[in-house]
């Protein structure tokens, strides 16, 4: 028969490993926002499945996404939209966190406004970024934020960016 204080030495060591294994995956989160720090320019932009990216360049040539961390505990963004089509030059400042397990990037640029983006990590190399968000309001919002207005109600949001600013390269496949 076990003793009654070897069981809550035992139950006691056991809750203190879960406590340090569950903070494991801090490390998986921190890659992520190293990988995610930098200047992202949007190389296209879909609504349900259409690319508007014609009318985005109509209005900012380029839209870059630039994410960047503090010294103390909070990250920022800034999205800025230029061009000499431009009726108005885009400047958007918030934080952002990371939610890395469910791949979301929450943007916030002020207290009433909150845009949570699905992410595809970039790869090793780091130079491909892909946002989405799907049947929500954050769809709306981006497109709001970023003064593209869209007819109609949006259901599926894709944005795909890069980090040396050239657009991915299309695979060619053949026809059988």
């Amino acid at each position: 028969m076990v003793s009654p204080r070897r069981l809550r030495i035992f139950a006691l060591v056991l809750v203190s490993l879960l406590f340090v294994l569950g903070g494991c995956d801090l490390s998986s989160s921190e890659e992520d926002l190293d990988l995610l720090f930098g200047s992202w320019r949007v190389e296209d932009l879909s609504v349900d499945g259409i690319s508007v990216k014609a009318r985005l360049d109509a209005r900012y040539a380029p839209l870059v996404l630039t994410l960047r961390e503090s010294g103390g505990d909070r990250e920022f963004f800034t999205l800025v939209g230029q061009g000499d089509n431009a009726e108005q030059d885009l400047f958007v400042q918030g934080t952002f966190q990371v939610e890395s397990e469910d791949d979301e990037l929450l943007l916030s640029p002020d207290s009433d406004l909150l845009v949570g983006l699905n992410y595809t990590p970039p790869g090793a190399e780091g130079s491909r970024l892909r946002l989405s968000a799907d049947e929500g309001e954050s769809e709306e919002r981006f497109l709001t934020l970023i003064g593209l207005p869209v007819q109609g109600e949006v259901d599926r949001l894709e944005i795909r960016l890069s980090k040396d600013g050239t657009a991915p390269q299309k695979r060619l496949s053949s026809l059988q």
